[in-house]
């Protein structure tokens, strides 16, 4: 009986010290700021590295995704890749369609 009575009074003190502070005013901020702080973070993490800007590359624009495609929620984006020095690039094309099928073909760049 003593172990029963110690799991719920400790599950119930634990329970209130991780969700009874959570109240709207500290949980939407921390909710929306955090993803913020993060691409914020990132953004300046990989503008004072090394990193050549020639070494990738993304293409999502209207010309892959045009008006049409977009109606059907299809998605197409390039992904370029040059993991060496004569900058051969590694092209992944990746297409997505509305049901959520990921299709994925390499293409010569």
């Amino acid at each position: 009986m003593t172990a029963l009575r110690i799991f719920f009074i400790g599950g119930g003190i634990s329970y209130r010290a991780l969700f009874n502070w959570i109240s709207p005013w500290h949980y939407i901020p921390t909710m929306l700021g955090s993803p913020l702080f993060v691409l914020i973070f990132f953004t300046y993490l990989g503008r004072f590295t090394d990193v050549e800007d020639e070494s990738f590359f993304v293409r999502c624009d209207d010309e892959l995704n045009p008006p049409a495609g977009q109606a059907l929620g299809r998605l197409v984006a390039l992904v370029g890749v040059a993991p060496a020095e004569p900058l051969e690039y590694l092209v992944l094309r990746i297409t997505q369609d509305a049901e959520g099928h990921v299709e994925v073909v390499a293409e010569h760049g």
